[in-house]
């Protein structure tokens, strides 16, 4: 027998299998790790709340190294979550659905153009209510770049590429 019939059944499996994407669990938004570094002296507070009294905004900052912004509905539900570098800079944002599972993470950076700017700039995904991977991309300067569709049981589409002139 020769050597490449035994190849070709384990060729049609791996390409069978090529366009499955891994399963991802919900995840939600930790903020123990920054609550047990304001009690401890490490991290300042801050916060801001609806007239209704519900929080608003929290600010939480880490020495001179980065800040967390988490932003809420006026019925006290987180929707997005930034991180900023020791500039200032928003270098990533977390949107979420109203279970507090992730909706989406995309990574930012700051154009200095005129007055400076944080866009949407490196890989970002998006995920589905149940927390599986809706679709992930990259963006550069503001603009996508390509995206990549996944279907509700894990099948990744086509990838579309973005074109800017």
């Amino acid at each position: 027998m020769k050597w490449y019939l035994l190849l070709f059944p384990l060729l049609i499996v791996a390409c069978q299998n090529q366009t499955s994407v891994p399963e991802r669990k919900p995840r939600n938004f930790d903020r123990d790790g920054l609550e047990k570094g304001v009690k401890a002296g490490k991290y300042l507070y801050d916060a801001v709340k609806y007239e209704n009294g519900k929080t608003q905004v929290e600010k939480y900052y880490l020495g001179d190294t980065a800040r967390y912004e988490l932003y809420y509905t006026d019925k006290g539900t987180l929707y997005s979550v930034y991180k900023s570098d020791e500039h200032g800079q928003r270098i990533w944002q977390e949107n979420y659905y109203d279970d507090g599972t992730c909706k989406a993470r995309l990574s930012m950076k700051t154009l200095e153009n005129g007055a400076p700017q944080s866009v949407y700039h490196g890989p970002y995904e998006e995920y589905y209510e149940n927390g599986k991977l809706k679709e992930s991309g990259e963006y550069a300067k503001g603009n996508k770049i390509w995206t990549v569709p996944v279907s509700m049981n894990g099948k990744a589409g086509d990838t579309t590429r973005y074109e800017y002139k």
